[in-house]
């Protein structure tokens, strides 16, 4: 067993969050691991393209560009 921390980044929209994640399967390179949470206890995850991520959340592609390396830096403690 190995523990590996990984990074994530979330997206609050009101009583809403989703949490970006990069996939460690390369079949999966061109998608991110995305986590839906309420405040009323509903969760769902799902794999989403980043064109998804675009749409859904009206990102230009420059903030994507941000998500996108702040997820491939190095996790630091």
């Amino acid at each position: 067993m190995k523990l590996h921390k990984r990074n994530a980044i979330t997206i609050y929209d009101e009583d809403m969050a989703y949490t970006f994640i990069k996939p460690l399967s390369e079949e999966h390179g061109h998608e991110m691991i995305m986590v839906y949470e309420d405040a009323y206890g509903d969760m769902n995850c799902r794999y989403v393209d980043i064109p998804y991520i675009k749409d859904r959340f009206n990102l230009i592609d420059e903030d994507v560009q941000e998500l996108i390396t702040d997820l491939n830096m190095k996790f630091h403690s």
